[in-house]
């Protein structure tokens, strides 16, 4: 609901095997129906060592509109290496207003 406060909650660790160049993970909303051109709703992107233990991470955001979302965890980083992504548990989206 538009001017409502809204949290993204989870636990991301590192992909526990090796290091590799850039790897992160691009968290982020966008509406339901969006076009490649519409902006996210919300975006955050989070860059653990491939060797951290599970954190805990929590952002939040206003609302500008109403909207149905989807919500996405993108691997960023060398996609070309096969050894594997961070690892994530414990997602919530709530309203936090």
């Amino acid at each position: 609901m538009t001017g409502n406060v809204y949290g993204i909650a989870f636990d991301l660790a590192g992909n526990q095997r090796e290091e590799i160049a850039g790897q992160g993970v691009k968290v982020y909303l966008r509406e339901y129906d969006a076009v490649e051109a519409d902006p996210n709703i919300f975006e955050q992107i989070v860059y653990p060592d491939w060797d951290a233990n599970f954190a805990h991470f929590h952002f939040s955001f206003t609302a500008l509109a109403d909207a149905s979302v989807k919500l996405y965890f993108e691997q960023l980083g060398d996609t070309d290496d096969p050894v594997g992504g961070n690892l994530v548990d414990n997602v919530t989206l709530t309203e936090n207003s």
